[in-house]
């Protein structure tokens, strides 16, 4: 007997295959019972290869044979019982927490290919509550072995060999709902920087009343940020520990900083849940921003056309960064849209790096030529994640500029108004008082109403006259200039109206060529009258 025992655990290479599974009890984790039980399942045995022929060193009952250890013994794959007249070639064997219990049954010749059932009754006596405990169903390897010398060439005997397939069934003794305790093992109370993961992950067990870990439950979570809303990313919402009662998740922080709370609920729990972990997210926070002069000049126009952008952070950080940007919104006179983004002022730099012992970032804004309001936008970022973000209006434009309205006794008329442009009248006060006088004059003469044309927009700045936020009318930009429209009425006496304009109100003229040929009677190379009134 002690001889087949060291024999059972010989190293060696041969071996049958097969294959052994529980179906009942059915549990992927562990199967709870208060009373003894029954493990059903079915088995195969698929192969014995196992050669016959002499045992080489290492293998099954090799170096000796009976008493006199110097005989040769050769092995089969199958051991041959005289007395049963039977064929064995394994043995299908149980044991409770890694202890033989007993044989089930022998695998003879005609079981091997073939699939069979088997039911082993599992006896809870004596054993550990809340405890787990394994049943363990498997086949092992039986080799026939005979003596060639000094024994008779006929005495076989049985050589166990390896276990070569096996199911186990974990339980627990117990009731099927017991105590569970939910606790916090780890990760409360870290500190990272907004946007960023915490160093270490959230980690809680389960327990049962006596303390010991429970599998296989589930937990839940979630988290929220200072404001109380969710907030951040977990990597899992809902776990399941694992047979040391444990389970875990990481969390990455919201882009707020201040407290954050990430809660852990096992509904099957009967005390502890829902569990509170507490997290605080810094730096890289307290974004402000300012803009000095407010309002500036179109680029063009003479006046200043810059200003400082300045943004400042409360709570600076390694890996922030601020990002200024620029957004038209309006644009003052153009009844054709919004200027594009081509044409908006311009940044330099555009992005400042901000570092604990510097909190400032200073930008440079330039006017575009085109008046009308525009967004500046600082965007604070801890690395590539947006933080939060302040913006501030800029105003363009030439401050001032006035109306001019048409005559109350018919001596001007405004024309020249089109879809792109409707209200096209706007002078600083001298000039309008100007033009007001020179046709007024002209109309005390004559009795004939001049055409004012064109001036500037309301604002100021660009007029694009064809609606293409491009030239012409390289002037019209400072409410200084006026044409006057010959067309309006066709016997404008030109070189009156310009002694009337130069020597009594200061006016000053350019000579304009039309694009294309004037609506009205005359000289299709009449000079446009354009005046300058500064």
């Amino acid at each position: 007997m002690m001889f087949i025992m060291l024999m059972t655990f010989s190293p060696h290479a041969w071996a049958a295959t097969g294959h052994v599974a529980i179906t009942s009890p059915a549990s992927t984790t562990v199967f709870r019972t208060t009373s003894s039980f029954t493990v059903s399942g079915t088995w195969i045995v698929t192969e014995d290869s196992t050669p016959t022929g002499q045992a080489l060193p290492g293998d099954p009952a090799a170096g000796g044979c009976g008493i006199f250890q110097g005989g040769t013994i050769v092995l089969s794959p199958s051991f041959f019982d005289f007395i049963q007249q039977t064929r064995t070639h394994a043995t299908l064997r149980y044991e409770i927490d890694g202890r033989f219990q007993g044989q089930i049954r022998e695998v003879l010749g005609p079981d091997v290919g073939r699939l069979q059932s088997v039911a082993v009754s599992v006896n809870i006596g004596g054993l550990s509550p809340e405890t787990p405990h394994t049943v363990t169903i498997y086949l092992q390897d039986i080799y026939g072995g005979r003596c060639v010398f000094p024994r008779f060439a006929f005495d076989p005997f049985p050589v166990f060999g390896d276990r070569f397939a096996q199911a186990t069934l974990t339980f627990q003794i117990g009731p099927d709902n017991p105590t569970q305790q939910l606790a916090i093992v780890s990760g409360s109370g870290q500190t990272a920087p907004v946007g960023t993961s915490l160093p270490e992950p959230l980690v809680v067990q389960v327990t049962d009343q006596a303390g010991n870990p429970v599998g296989g439950v589930g937990v839940t979570w979630a988290m929220t940020g200072p404001d109380g809303q969710p907030a951040g990313s977990l990597s899992h919402v809902s776990t399941t520990t694992g047979t040391d009662g444990t389970t875990q998740v990481t969390a990455t922080l919201g882009n707020q900083p201040g407290p954050y709370r990430i809660t852990a609920t096992c509904p099957s729990c009967t005390t502890g849940s829902p569990v509170v972990f507490e997290a605080t997210a810094v730096g890289c926070a307290g974004l402000t921003v300012d803009v000095w002069p407010q309002e500036v000049y179109p680029a063009g126009t003479g006046g200043i056309t810059t200003a400082a952008v300045t943004a400042r952070v409360a709570e600076p950080a390694e890996g922030c960064r601020v990002e200024v940007q620029v957004e038209p919104r309006s644009s003052d006179g153009h009844d054709h849209g919004v200027h594009p983004q081509a044409n908006a002022g311009t940044l330099l730099p555009m992005t400042c790096l901000i570092a604990p012992e510097s909190s400032l970032c200073q930008v440079i804004y330039s006017a575009p030529q085109i008046a009308g309001e525009e967004q500046l936008t600082a965007i604070l970022k801890q690395g590539t994640t947006e933080v939060e973000r302040r913006s501030a209006t800029m105003r363009i434009r030439v401050p001032g500029l006035e109306a001019l309205t048409g005559s109350a006794i018919g001596s001007w008329q405004l024309t020249g108004q089109t879809g792109a442009h409707s209200s096209n009248h706007y002078g600083t006060p001298y000039a309008n008082s100007r033009i007001r006088a020179m046709a007024t004059e002209y109309f005390d003469f004559y009795g004939e109403s001049i055409g004012i044309n064109d001036m500037s927009l309301s604002g100021g700045g660009l007029f694009d006259h064809q609606g293409t936020w491009a030239p012409p009318h390289n002037s019209h930009r400072t409410g200084t200039s006026v044409d006057i429209d010959r067309c309006a009425q066709t016997l404008v006496r030109q070189r009156i109206l310009n002694k009337i304009a130069e020597e009594d109100y200061s006016g000053d003229r350019t000579v304009e060529r039309a694009l294309k040929p004037p609506p009205c009677d005359g000289p299709v190379d009449t000079p446009r009258m354009h005046y300058e009134f500064r």
